[in-house]
């Protein structure tokens, strides 16, 4: 794991997001996972332990552009995402209000 003095590292770029989940122990420490890539020679699950803060990032005008994932045990995780859009524009559907 790399500390907060050598600055946000790369580990993956333009990959599809193929999911995130979330799995909430009553012993132990939480355990949230993004899984990229989708193909069996190019996927990656990216493991967050003890998450403690999860956010998203939006752009001046509310678009959702990145998610924010906080560690009791090291540095932040930020997972941008390539074509940030208006969260009631997603999937092309309008949220109801």
């Amino acid at each position: 794991m790399l500390g907060s003095e050598v600055g946000a590292q790369v580990e993956s770029r333009n990959k599809p997001l193929v999911g995130i989940t979330a799995e909430m122990k009553s012993t132990g420490e939480d355990v949230i996972t993004i899984l990229l890539g989708g193909r069996p020679n190019d996927h990656l699950a990216h493991i967050i332990h003890a998450p403690v803060r999860v956010s998203l990032k939006e752009t001046a005008e509310g678009v959702h552009e990145a998610l924010h994932i906080e560690s009791k045990h090291g540095p932040a995780t930020l997972l941008r995402f390539r074509s940030p859009m208006l969260p009631e524009l997603v999937d092309g559907v309008m949220l109801e209000r």
